[in-house]
């Protein structure tokens, strides 16, 4: 064993260990978890307690500089225990130890910084890390929902070793579900575990036996299913009839439309549609109002001379408008028309975007077709299309139709 020259300067007890020196404690593991103080592989008032006998001079065998000098800069000493009563607190953020109980974190709250790095659960859904210099994300877990959940929290699991995100389902009598988790699952109960970050920004989840995962290995999330997401707009689309700022953004207000609307536009074969409005407050929603009052006119049979409802054009307040084309007779039933087919309104689906409106503005525009899709056409960013075909992106499918 290696013993420790003590050198004392000022109030501080500065210590040089041997960069050689060896753990005595117990055998080496393949991970040494920051503030394993005797390296018996856990992190506990006994680290506390060994650190502080040495700096008083009461132990001078059996730790090391890599175990003990808990700051790093290079010397062990009083500030190495005030890291240690952080750690020791779970007040420290450089690290993060689980061990015996669940550590959870919450919106707003950031659950590791290393100064360079940190990591953040946002109200979003989303947790994120990002690099402090520039603000630049280095990873997310795409979980991106907004209000289509709520009550979201991220729980590194002591049980079993499993970074997982929990949210409930934003709709009367929903469970709360995983939407996200690191996949890895342990059976051996409470082992201790540690997240830090590597020199490169990535996460890195340790077990005693090294790094188990790393954020740079994808793991799928798991979104609303087509159920959930038709309950979702069943139960929040009818409170826009009074409650003005219900979404985040607007295009959750459109999916909600179609969500809603899609099935009934096709059965009936007739177009809804309505204009996305955004409130005083930043937040967005749509216009359920009569007279603008959703339907429109029955399609002909040829799916030609189909006409929409009349949409609400508030001038700045309109943002986007929405609308479905009832049940597929022809193709052009899957894409935003992008000249007139007898259509007796004089307006197309990507003309009404372009600024052909009461309002003279352009707005995003978004269709629920036949087929289950729903398309986002964007002027402000894509191309005037030259076919319908590729008027708009498909942005998602397996919607109610």
């Amino acid at each position: 064993m290696n013993s420790f020259k003590k050198i004392i300067a000022c109030a501080s007890a500065i210590v040089t260990m041997a960069a050689s020196a060896s753990v005595t404690t117990s055998a080496a593991a393949s991970y040494h978890f920051r503030g394993d103080v005797n390296n018996n592989g856990l992190v506990n008032a006994e680290d506390g307690r060994a650190l502080q006998d040495f700096l008083l001079g009461r132990q001078t065998r059996g730790l090391t500089r890599a175990s003990s000098d808990l700051n790093g800069d290079g010397v062990v000493n009083i500030y190495d225990m005030i890291v240690m009563r952080r750690i020791l607190a779970g007040t420290d953020k450089q690290t993060l130890y689980v061990q015996g109980n669940n550590k959870e974190f919450h919106p707003g709250q950031i659950f590791l910084d290393n100064g360079t790095y940190y990591g953040i659960v946002q109200g979003d859904g989303n947790v994120v890390v990002y690099r402090r210099s520039d603000g630049h994300p280095m990873f997310n877990t795409e979980t991106c929902y907004h209000d289509d959940y709520k009550n979201y929290r991220l729980v590194f699991q002591a049980e079993d070793g499993n970074i997982v995100l929990y949210a409930t389902p934003n709709y009367p009598g929903a469970r709360e579900r995983a939407i996200w988790n690191s996949q890895t699952c342990s059976k051996n109960k409470f082992r201790p575990y540690m997240l830090e970050f590597d020199a490169y920004g990535n996460l890195v989840w340790n077990s005693e036996s090294g790094a188990w995962w790393r954020s740079t290995a994808k793991r799928r999330t798991n979104p609303m299913t087509t159920a959930e997401r038709t309950a979702l707009a069943k139960y929040r689309l009818p409170l826009n009839y009074d409650y003005c700022d219900h979404y985040d953004t607007y295009e959750q207000a459109a999916i909600d439309f179609i969500f809603y609307y899609n099935p009934t536009s096709v059965a009936e074969n007739t177009e809804y549609g309505t204009t996305i409005l955004k409130c005083s407050n930043g937040r967005y929603r749509l216009d359920l109002t009569p007279p603008y009052g959703i339907k429109g006119p029955r399609r002909g049979d040829n799916q030609t001379d189909g006409e929409g409802p009349s949409l609400a054009i508030y001038g700045g307040e309109s943002v986007a408008y929405v609308h479905t084309h009832g049940r597929l007779i022809s193709n052009l039933n899957e894409y935003f028309s992008i000249r007139l087919y007898g259509n007796e309104t004089g307006q197309t689906d990507i003309s009404i975007a372009r600024g052909d409106n009461s309002a003279g503005q352009w707005m995003v525009a978004y269709l629920g077709t036949p087929t289950g899709n729903i398309r986002r056409y964007d002027p402000f960013k894509d191309p005037y299309p030259t076919t319908e075909s590729n008027a708009g992106k498909v942005i998602m499918t397996g919607v109610p139709h």
